[in-house]
């Protein structure tokens, strides 16, 4: 029988596509969230919008450490950049399931 493994779960789209409502349905699902406007808003609940660059580095730290970590967990982007593939591509080489949820 082969050992289940753990997930990471992306959730991508445009602003405003509704990736925090979805994640917000399936938590139970998914473990630890990682997302970057909701640390903004953690960081920053006055102004969330100045703390962008500051939760975009806490989430980078959040993701690494979840991915050593060997538990389940999501994230939502925008795919704007090259971090969450290239951190996709570094969780399947440890041995973790990668999934991503796309909404346009």
């Amino acid at each position: 029988m082969s050992e289940i493994r753990p997930v990471m779960t992306v959730f991508a789209g445009t602003n405003g596509a509704g990736k925090s409502t979805l994640s917000m349905q399936m938590r139970e699902w998914l473990g630890e969230l990682v997302d970057p406007d909701q640390i903004a808003r953690e960081l920053k609940p006055e102004n969330p919008r100045s703390a962008d660059l500051s939760a975009g580095r806490e989430a980078v730290k959040r993701i690494r450490s979840l991915i050593k970590s060997g538990i389940k967990f999501a994230i939502e982007t925008t795919l704007s950049g090259s971090f969450v593939l290239k951190h996709m591509e570094i969780a399947k080489e440890q041995l973790r399931n990668c999934r991503i949820l796309y909404r346009p």
